[in-house]
């Protein structure tokens, strides 16, 4: 009899959004994000309402996993400062336009130049290497409870909040 009732079960499938559910709370009042089941629900959908303020909220597992693992590289990996001239530079620049105004040895002024590219390398800040896109399920999720606060949804809008 257990097999006959057994035989067509298959255990769910494995949800990597799941795992981030703890984390999930309304944008509107930052209150906790519970999931609605029921017939005519997607299986890759989470469907959510707000227990404070009774909003909801509809997100596909991949769009929640992109967003959150795109905010969590951007946020490992913040953009690089931007160029910054140094004092070097800056008079190493109007020593070659005063030299160019008066092009008395020529031989100087292309000293100057190849000494001001030199120094505005010297400037720019150092390239860094990207690490690979990954999803928090697929990384260690200790290290994404670590980092991250929690994260609000409404819908089409997800901002991952960290501490």
């Amino acid at each position: 009899m257990i097999r006959e009732k057994t035989a067509g079960y298959a255990p769910p499938k494995d949800r990597p959004a799941l795992r981030l559910k703890p984390y999930l709370r309304c944008a509107c009042c930052e209150g906790n994000l519970h999931r609605l089941a029921g017939k005519n629900r997607r299986a890759d959908t989470l469907y959510l309402k707000c227990i404070r303020c009774g909003t909801l909220a509809t997100i596909s597992d991949t769009e929640l996993m992109n967003e959150v693992s795109r905010q969590m590289v951007e946020h490992d990996c913040p953009v690089e400062q931007p160029y910054a001239p140094s004092s070097e530079v800056i008079r190493l620049t109007n020593a070659i336009d005063r030299g160019l105004e008066h092009p008395d040895k020529p031989e100087d002024i292309v000293s100057l130049i190849l000494q001001g590219a030199s120094a505005r390398y010297d400037c720019c800040p150092a390239p860094t290497e990207s690490e690979p896109f990954s999803r928090p399920a697929e990384a260690d999720l200790k290290r994404f409870g670590q980092a991250v606060s929690y994260i609000t949804i409404t819908d089409g809008t997800i901002i991952v909040h960290f501490k």
